[in-house]
């Protein structure tokens, strides 16, 4: 059916480029790993140049060729453009189901890592559908309003009688739009090259062996539908040959795979399809309005390359040791399809939170989105592809469906699928997962040896050994004997805790060090607990209590409280699947009584009294113990930042605040009552250490965990074999 042509060599030598420049930016980034970080410039630089034509070319076409179609032309089209859709979309779920049972049943670790991070807002659909200022919407790259406008400007040209003029004016501000997203996409195999040697020497894989059975059944699935399903069923149904279509969306699927982005290669897919009608001698004058409508009219829907990703929470729920049964399904897919209009990042949080999943695994979707968004990006250009195809071959008469090929398509799918699905179930089965849940925060440790001085860890509480003298201050004291004596307690994740090794190790603790290396004494850590802090600091068992301290009404009349360093945040510590209920003010108030556990008293209780008059305060014996004890509480009262730590080891809570304005109190450390010198020296201390950035960069690493430095260098031939 097709004929050879000369051209046909100017487009696979196109193709074969891409690749090459593929394969040799992979090469380069491996040698030369992170002086290959400048070249991510070039890659963008590529990348928005062919964003720059997309939008308007969008724009000329899709008003041109509405416009030139009859009324009842018009309704043929969508009508049948989406019958196709919904068809494709029901294949491909129906692979998605499938697959989605290889992901074994059994309990494993819960995820390694919490931030509390903003949720996203909600989508406003309607704003993304119906513009109300198409301008701003091709400023933000809203595809739905733009086509939806450029539609409703084109259905209005079908019934102007001297609309000729107008339409040949677009075509050739099209045409011409047209040459100049050519010339970019013949710098297509260098823009390739510097992604993907920018990727390769600066990305690490480390983390992706935890993903290793999401990217294994992602994989599979992405290769059965973009390379067999899809342009099999075309193939089945058109007079075009199987390798007519991979031909025709190859150069397509390798620029979207480089550069992430389906957008960038609609005029490519476009130019190419349009070529294959003409070899395949399919071509009617209804041809190319047909392909250039459907392109950017299903662009804007939830293609499979974007439904893939509704894979990942069978895996969450398989990661967690939650089962997912067959009746969760139709409400996963309905609901998942109709989310991701907004997109994945919106999407995926949403289900995690519909289906009782941890939200921490919003961690691990993105991590594993630098490979699968690329691999999922092939996936939707077929179906973009397949989609036009038939659907154009459906428009001109062209629809040829061979019922025995078609029953081969499927029955072979099928197989593949089912194939598929064993194999990684039963690799998954005997694959054991290694992480350990405390990993991360059992990694910490105090910065470099300059900024930490002799420490020990005093067993027992006792009363300093050197008693002060009579008007004796206890500056004085400590510069005398060169010991600085420091009220602790390990139960205050990120201030204070045991890492790995048994060492004490946090902000506070870090902060220690400095006010004892600014002191020039040593260390001597003396435990203490909540209950009895305020009589150990009166016994003189420490001369300040460094340890996440809340400052509270009732401690300031039993001790001098420093000048603040930090904020904690009101929130409170839930469990995952409650998160949503007592996440939000309006829903917390109407909740029934709720027992509600706390460290101490404090402001934050009063701030629980306004949000849930009903709810019923408990005094907890640590933290620790609301995490792993069973009890009957439904919160606890913590600060985010706090929380945000402790549900890194335990991921099955989630920290909420529910409060519509932020409620803060002051973080403080305690110091005896009457020793003016020394509250007036660590007040002027806290200060200083505020002001030159200390503060700041400790709660960096201890709060937020940012690593110092950055990101530690990529292994490279360069530098680790050569040694250069």
């Amino acid at each position: 059916m097709t004929r050879p042509l000369r051209e046909r060599d100017r487009l696979l030598s196109l193709g074969t480029k891409i690749v090459i420049g593929l394969v040799l930016g992979i090469a380069a980034g491996l040698f030369f790993g992170e002086l290959c970080r400048p070249l991510k410039v070039v890659g963008d630089t590529f990348v928005a140049l062919l964003q720059m034509t997309v939008l308007p070319y969008i724009v000329v076409a899709l008003i041109a060729n509405v416009g030139r179609l009859s009324l009842a032309r018009g309704r043929t089209l969508l009508g049948r453009a989406a019958v196709v859709w919904l068809l494709l979309l029901v294949a491909g779920l129906c692979v998605l189901l499938f697959m989605s049972l290889s992901f074994p049943d059994r309990a494993v670790p819960s995820f390694f890592s919490a931030r509390l991070v903003a949720p996203p807002e909600p989508p406003d659909f309607l704003a993304f559908f119906v513009p109300t200022n198409v301008f701003q919407s091709l400023v933000t790259n809203a595809v739905p309003g733009v086509v939806l406008f450029c539609i409703c400007v084109g259905a209005a040209l079908i019934g102007i009688p001297n609309k000729d003029s107008v339409i040949r004016g677009l075509d050739t501000v099209g045409e011409a739009i047209a040459r100049v997203n050519g010339f970019f996409i013949g710098l297509t195999p260098y823009g390739v090259f510097a992604i993907a040697a920018a990727a390769a020497g600066t990305m690490t894989v480390a983390e992706f062996g935890r993903l290793r059975g999401y990217l294994l059944v992602y994989s599979f699935t992405s290769l059965i539908l973009a390379f067999w399903l899809l342009p099999m069923l075309a193939a089945a149904c058109t007079p075009f040959r199987y390798r007519d279509i991979l031909r025709t969306s190859s150069d397509a699927l390798f620029t979207a795979f480089a550069t992430s982005k389906v957008l960038v290669v609609l005029p490519m897919m476009i130019d190419r399809t349009r070529q294959l009608f003409r070899e395949g001698e399919a071509e009617v004058p209804e041809t190319a309005p047909c392909i250039d409508v459907l392109y950017p009219l299903a662009y804007p829907f939830p293609y499979l390359g974007k439904v893939l990703t509704l894979l990942f929470i069978p895996f969450a729920a398989a990661f967690v040791g939650r089962t997912l049964l067959l009746d969760d399904y139709p409400g996963l897919f309905g609901l998942g399809v109709l989310s991701l209009f907004g997109g994945p990042l919106l999407a995926i949080p949403f289900l995690l939170e519909l289906n009782e999943l941890p939200s921490d695994m919003m961690q691990l979707f993105v991590l594993s989105g630098v490979y699968t968004g690329r691999v999922g990006d092939l996936v939707g250009v077929m179906n973009l592809v397949t989609f036009t195809i038939i659907t154009t071959c459906a428009l001109t008469g062209f629809l040829r469906i061979r019922w025995r090929v078609l029953g081969l398509v499927l029955g072979v799918g099928a197989g593949l699928v089912l194939a598929a699905g064993a194999s990684s179930r039963a690799y998954l089965d005997t694959v054991k997962d290694s992480y350990q849940r405390d990993k991360i925060l059992a990694g910490m440790h105090l910065q470099s040896a300059g900024d930490t001085v002799e420490a020990r860890v005093v067993e027992r509480p006792e009363p300093n050994p050197v008693r002060l003298r009579p008007g004796q201050s206890r500056l004085e004291r400590i510069r005398e004997r060169g010991v600085l004596r420091v009220g602790f307690n390990d139960d205050n994740l990120p201030y204070a805790f045991r890492n790995g090794r048994g060492e004490l190790v946090g902000l506070d603790v870090q902060m220690a060090h400095w006010l004892a290396r600014d002191l020039g004494a040593t260390l001597e850590f003396v435990p203490f607990e909540r209950g009895s802090l305020a009589a150990q600091i009166s016994a003189d068992h420490f001369d300040i209590a460094m340890s996440g301290l809340v400052g509270t009404l009732a401690r300031s009349q039993k001790m001098k409280l420093s000048e603040p360093y930090l904020e904690a945040t009101f929130s409170l510590v839930v469990r995952d699947y409650r998160a949503r209920e007592l996440g939000d003010a309006e829903r917390l108030a109407r909740s029934g009584s709720l027992r509600v556990g706390i460290l101490t008293e404090s402001q934050f209780t009063r701030a629980l009294g306004f949000l849930a008059p009903r709810a019923e305060t408990v005094i907890v014996l640590s933290t620790r113990w609301y995490f792993e004890e069973a009890h009957d509480l439904d919160a606890l009262i913590l600060s985010a930042e706090a929380g945000a730590a402790w549900t890194i080891l335990y991921p099955g809570f989630q920290v909420v605040v529910p409060t519509r304005h932020k409620i803060a109190m002051p973080m403080v450390y305690a110091l005896p009552d009457g020793d003016e010198d020394w509250a007036e020296f660590v007040d002027f201390w806290v200060s200083f250490q505020k002001g030159m950035g200390g503060v700041g960069r400790l709660y960096d690493y201890w709060v937020r965990g940012e690593t110092p430095g950055g990101r530690s260098r990529r292994w490279s031939v360069l530098r680790n074999v050569l040694g250069d």
